[in-house]
């Protein structure tokens, strides 16, 4: 499933700053799955993909490949942040900096044309296998204290527990 996104043209692109953001949950990992798609593939390359490569390892994509910082296929909650400031993408798991990647040009050109979530840019294939939840997207940067909060402050809290064996010493 996908959702496509309405409007997208009000949604920060080009090389302003921006955040986006999200709790996912991987359960399979085959290939290049990706929870959020930016942008069009086309000959140009103008997107941005946010997701896993084939082994679960953090993948993203715009006009180049970066990728491999955190294993996330393990049927678990992550929080992935993934931020640009003047011409530097930041990605974020759980609150923590994984990778700073410099941009080689200034170009991030990611033409809103299409913007979805469960699925890579073009809306056509990759369809993220799991679980999105609380996708926010920020018109500006947010930094790493203000990652961390966000972490910090949407964890999932602990279960409680509701029944007590008996014989515990």
């Amino acid at each position: 499933d996908k959702i496509t996104l309405a409007n997208p043209g009000t949604l920060p692109a080009g090389t302003s700053d921006r955040t986006y953001s999200a709790w996912v949950k991987s359960k399979q990992a085959d290939s290049n799955r990706f929870w959020l798609g930016f942008g069009r593939t086309n000959a140009d390359r103008e997107y941005l993909n946010l997701g896993h490569r084939a082994d679960g390892h953090i993948r993203y994509e715009d006009r180049e490949t970066h990728e491999g910082w955190f294993d996330m296929n393990d049927n678990k909650w992550h929080l992935v942040t993934w931020t640009l400031n003047n011409l530097t993408a930041r990605v974020y798991v759980d609150g923590a900096l994984r990778a700073t990647i410099p941009r080689l040009s200034n170009d991030l050109n990611t033409l809103m044309t299409n913007a979805y979530l469960g699925v890579a840019a073009g809306g056509v294939n990759q369809y993220w296998i799991g679980s999105i939840d609380d996708v926010r997207i920020y018109d500006r940067y947010l930094g790493d204290e203000e990652v961390a909060l966000l972490y910090s402050l949407e964890y999932p809290p602990l279960p409680t527990i509701t029944n007590h064996p008996d014989d515990v010493n």
